[in-house]
């Protein structure tokens, strides 16, 4: 499939992305609506005064071999990549200027994909999404008024919904290290009569740097548009299925750094068994923690989207879009002398025996449907461009767990257990108003957004204490953006603006206080200029986040490896971007962006428990780091196409250290890491149809390093206990690919 270029690629900040291909390298466009209608309500303008980059399929398609689209877009400005299993397919994680995932708000064609609960997305459970892709747009900071969550820190916005307007095909396979495996066939019907049909289905297998952290994806899609003179209907299904090994729980320090003494000094005060003492000893760095045969994750997402689009003349547009999002499945663990209270049974009594424990194996599982709808109606003239918009969506979810075995299956009553159950509802009105006002040389844009949120939830959590919450919330979130025009090379541009978001449920779940978890404030301004000129774009952009309440990550996980957060009153994150771009005769060309941040807290108190005399040991901080918030993230790509029809890539990325709480402890944190990957591509054509390979050597330094942490600490017979824990990234792998397309 041909690359789909952008409206305009002198559109500055569409360049400004490290990992697109330069548009001299790029193939020209043969795709049905460049822009999808159902993405210019949500997205980002040229000089709005909002950050952004731009990612074409192209773009993605130039690593796509069998990676998460986390990785896809691991280059793009602020970015940081996480990997579970150490090589970039099963659970992966983004960060953008220092913010996960529960902060990045991500669309697929306009259309929320963060849990509503959680905040978080689940890549996992839409493999190969990438392969489907027309275009994404990054949006750094609160970013434009959209559908779905708060933006605390991106906006990820993909699109999916476009097709060919000839008949086409293409097969896809790559293989690589650690038996991982793509398999991918596309078709496309081409427009018969305003109608365009499509499909895809994706096969991705891995059996991860990680021991035992295998990885078994499926997932499908299927496109169906209509185009008339004056109506135009996009509809798209794609889902997944995974089935992933558990490695959520990382390395121990002791381990990461092969101290076999500390290791033996780990074991003894964690209570490991005699074989997960000698599975720890023995491991290597490719430790997990995890044995059981069955200690799997395994959920089914699927995603339906239907997106109208009426012209009533030159200047009025109508688009509405509907969606419903379900999801169901289970991760399975097994619990050894799992005491029967934990469980709400009875102690078996046998005569004068007690038995209080059994071993046993649980599933806990989420059931949920998520739905709405998204309409804003658009009007345009020379000058004036206008969106008043609005959506409403509505959650439903179910969190239960069973026993499904028990070598004391009696003391269960029966095989399926159910031991804990809660059930939540959420409901979100957003209403909002964009106006665009262009004169001479300025360019003014306004966006307001009022959001209004109920969320409940009642019943039991997995520890069988009590969950009931009840709150509403009202969020204004007014934004202001303006740009100047200099010349015909140059301009500048500023925005400031306000947003609020709701705490998630595990805030309130795993909250132990008294008082319930505050809602978040964010100011952003950003400020930045502009220049091009032939083949060279070069940004500037300077930002200034202030948070009011900002819930941050304590460094501590909870019992399903998710980040436990607190409030913290002030805080902030400053930073200043940089990206260059430039072609020389087509031939060759650079890309780069550099990150240089300051990230803070004000007056942070780091609470832990003393176990001698069961007390809380509380130090105050003044201003401390925040956690996972590197101050130094960089990326230099180099493409070379001296040869006909060859073409090689080199990308060298760099992360500064991280600390893994908010204590600027040095000996909690991640050292800086940097690799290096290449790749070489040939291209055969013949006639329409062409024959791609690529060859990829990934960490091609042999860098042994760890992306992501944790950490957490006690006091235990008069001593500071600290348990460090990282995610090893695996060392130099390789991928091959072959490609087949055809029309």
């Amino acid at each position: 499939m041909k690359q789909v270029i952008l409206t305009s690629f002198m559109s500055v900040l569409a360049f400004v992305n490290a990992q697109e291909t330069p548009q001299s390298f790029s193939d020209s466009s043969n795709v049905i609506n460049k822009q999808s209608f159902v993405l210019k309500g949500v997205q980002a303008s040229e000089k709005s005064g909002f950050t952004f980059s731009q990612l074409s399929a192209a773009a993605l398609k130039q690593n796509n071999l069998g990676q998460d689209f986390t990785y896809l877009i691991g280059n793009t400005p602020s970015a940081v990549t996480t990997s579970d299993a150490g090589a970039g397919i099963g659970y992966t994680g983004i960060r953008i200027r220092g913010s996960d995932a529960t902060r990045i708000n991500v669309l697929v064609n306009g259309i929320p994909i963060n849990d509503a609960e959680s905040h978080g997305v689940y890549w996992v459970n839409m493999p190969d999404l990438a392969s489907s892709t027309n275009q994404v747009q990054i949006q750094r900071g609160v970013g434009t008024s959209t559908i779905g969550n708060g933006a605390f820190g991106a906006n990820i916005n993909a699109q999916n919904t476009l097709l060919i307007p000839k008949a086409n095909a293409s097969i896809q396979q790559s293989i690589g290290s650690y038996g991982s495996s793509k398999s991918t066939f596309m078709f496309g019907t081409g427009l018969i009569n305003g109608f365009n049909f499509g499909a895809r289905l994706s096969n991705i297998v891995s059996d991860g740097y990680i021991d035992r952290a295998s990885s078994k994806l499926q997932s499908y899609q299927l496109n169906a548009n209509y185009k008339s003179k004056t109506f135009d209907v996009q509809a798209v299904a794609f889902g997944g299925k995974e089935t992933t090994y558990q490695s959520w729980y990382g390395t121990p320090e002791s381990r990461y750094n092969n101290d076999t003494a500390a290791m033996s000094a780990y074991a003894l005060r964690n209570g490991l068994s005699a074989a997960d003492k000698t599975n720890l000893l023995n491991s290597g760095r490719t430790y997990n923690y995890y044995t059981y045969p069955n200690q799997i994750d395994n959920y089914r997402q699927n995603h339906y989207q239907l997106h109208c689009l009426k012209t009533f003349n030159a200047k009025w547009q109508l688009r509405s879009s509907i969606f419903t999002t379900t999801g169901k499945g289970y991760f399975e663990e097994y619990k050894a002398q799992a005491p029967f209270a934990s469980y709400g049974i009875n102690d078996l009594v046998f005569g004068t025996d007690t038995i209080r424990q059994s071993n046993l194996v649980r599933q806990r599982w989420l059931d949920n449907i998520y739905a709405g709808h998204f309409t804003h109606l658009d009007y345009h003239n020379k000058a004036l461009s206008v969106v008043l918009g609005s959506s409403y969506t509505q959650y439903h979810g179910k969190h239960f767990g069973q026993v499904v075995w028990s070598d004391l299956a009696q003391a269960f009553g029966n095989k399926d257990f159910e031991y804990y159950k809660a059930k939540s509802q959420k409901n979100d009105l957003n209403s909002f108003l964009k106006v665009n006002y262009a004169w001479q040389r300025f360019n003014l844009d306004l966006d307001l957004q009022y959001r209004s949120i109920h969320y409940w939830s009642k019943g039991t959590d997995n520890e069988l204490s009590v969950v009931k919450f009840d709150t509403n919330y009202r969020f204004f979130n007014p934004k202001v953006g303006a740009s100047y025009t200099i010349n015909a090379k140059q301009y500048v541009y500023a925005s400031n603006s306000i947003a609020n978001r709701e705490p998630i449920r595990s805030d309130f779940v795993d909250h132990k206080g008294a008082n319930l978890p505050q809602p978040e404030n964010l100011k952003d301004l950003e400020i930045g200029y502009v220049f091009k000129y032939r083949q060279t774009l070069m940004q500037f952009n300077v930002y200034n986040m202030q948070y009011i309440n900002q819930l941050v990550i304590t460094g501590a996980l909870n019992d399903v490896g998710n980040a436990l957060r607190t409030n913290v009153a002030k805080s902030y994150r400053r930073g200043i971007e940089w990206v260059f771009q430039k072609q020389f005769k087509q031939k060759f060309a650079i890309d780069a962006n550099l990150n240089l941040s300051q990230n803070k807290i004000q007056n942070f108190e780091d609470v832990y428990y003393n176990y001698d005399n069961y007390t809380t040991i509380k130090n105050h901080y003044k201003q401390t780091d925040i956690a996972m918030s590197p101050n130094m993230v960089a990326y230099l790509g180099l493409t070379d196409k001296h040869f006909k029809t060859y073409e090689f890539n080199v990308q060298i990325k760099y992360v500064g250290k991280q600390f893994l709480d908010n204590t600027s402890t040095d000996s909690r944190s991640l050292k800086a890491y940097q690799t290096l990957n290449v790749m070489l591509q040939k291209t055969i054509s013949v006639k329409n149809n062409s024959l791609v390979l690529k060859a990829a050597v990934n960490n091609l330094a042999n860098a042994l390093y760890a992306n992501n942490g944790y950490t957490y600490k006690y006091i235990y017979g008069a001593q500071t206990i600290v348990e460090n824990f990282y995610y090893p990234q695996s060392p130099r792998f390789f991928n091959l690919g072959v490609e087949f397309k055809f029309q």
